[in-house]
């Protein structure tokens, strides 16, 4: 395994998330951005639609959407026609994207108050409306539908500080993990908005939350469907049994960076990390060890956004950093 870099693209505001358009003929790719303005006390941000021609190493900007008193934190596509992103104003924006690729809102909700800030978002399709569930910094679940249009649900107080990282169980949706900066993962059922598990294994804040699940409900090799990829601030990787989560099944060593994000491919085991402070590592799924190990972001300069998808037998890389402001487009080779 191998990496090649294709081309890099400038965000102009710090870039901390990105996500590959959900289409198998259509390299497209969404980027936000986020950044505060201290002197001015005032946040900003951008939403990026651009078009990535991996061949010809070109980048073109096909549509961007500028946030004026926000920054966006997360953003995810709900299929290949609709973005939607949380902000830093604890708001959920919906995106429609039409036939000349331009980016038209078509919706939007406040959550919480003004001294909350949105900071990550899941969903599930059901076949008539989408269940939306975010997260804030003051420590709340944030239940949503999506239908004809957007409305809150309700609200559920799980942490004491900022929960990171969310995640819907997909085969049991009405099941909610929440990870926060208090150091603990939170399993819940929103039948009764009550809590059923809790780890505090961790030495960090808990950043990213995965299931070690393939397509239709098929588990990874070694992985059950009680198992759970918890990444940590603390820079290690955690596999958790949700039936006894007073200690870990295994951990790996050190990645030399938070774990803010990662995204599983299940076909190959392997886990994309953007690993903050240090890059990006590709780790295997079963023995937690690196890979391989993408440094073009530079030290300190937090890489936060990280996606990947298939083109023939490798793996188109898209990760940003938000410090330099930087997306990235890289190639994985296997031979």
């Amino acid at each position: 395994m191998e990496y090649e870099d294709i081309v890099n693209f400038d965000t102009k505001l710090t870039a901390d998330v990105t996500e590959w358009r959900p289409s198998v003929d259509q390299n497209q790719l969404a980027c936000g951005t986020y950044f505060l303005d201290k002197e001015k006390n005032s946040r900003l941000g951008m939403l990026y639609l651009l078009i990535i021609d991996h061949i010809g190493k070109k980048i073109e900007i096909a549509e961007t959407r500028e946030f004026l008193k926000s920054g966006i934190l997360d953003l995810k596509w709900l299929d290949s026609e609709k973005i939607l992103t949380i902000d830093s104003n604890n708001c959920l924006k919906l995106f429609n994207i039409d036939q000349e690729l331009k980016l038209v809102q078509t919706d939007e909700i406040m959550i919480g108050n003004e001294k909350s800030i949105g900071l990550a978002i899941d969903f599930f399709k059901e076949p008539n409306q989408y269940k939306i569930i975010s997260s804030d910094t003051l420590g709340y679940l944030n239940m949503s539908v999506l239908n004809d249009s957007m409305r809150i649900e309700t609200r559920l107080k799980a942490h004491d500080l900022e929960t990171w990282s969310v995640l819907m169980d997909k085969s049991e949706t009405n099941v909610i993990y929440s990870g926060s900066d208090d150091c603990s993962l939170k399993i819940w059922d929103l039948r009764g908005s009550k809590k059923c598990g809790e780890c505090k294994i961790f030495e960090g804040g808990v950043t990213s939350i995965v299931l070690p699940e393939q397509l239709d409900g098929i588990w990874l090799k070694s992985y059950s469907e009680y198992n759970l990829i918890c990444g940590s601030y603390d820079e290690k990787i955690y596999v958790l049994d949700k039936r006894n989560l007073k200690r870990s099944v295994k951990e790996s060593k050190k990645l030399n960076g938070g774990v803010w994000k990662m995204k599983l491919d299940g076909n190959k085991g392997l886990i994309l990390c953007a690993c903050m402070h240090t890059g990006v590592h590709v780790v295997d799924s079963e023995s937690l060890e690196s890979r391989l190990y993408y440094d073009k972001h530079g030290l300190d300069n937090l890489a936060y956004g990280c996606d990947w998808k298939k083109i023939g037998q490798d793996s188109l890389v898209a990760t940003c950093s938000f410090y330099n402001h930087q997306l990235n487009i890289w190639k994985i080779k296997f031979h």
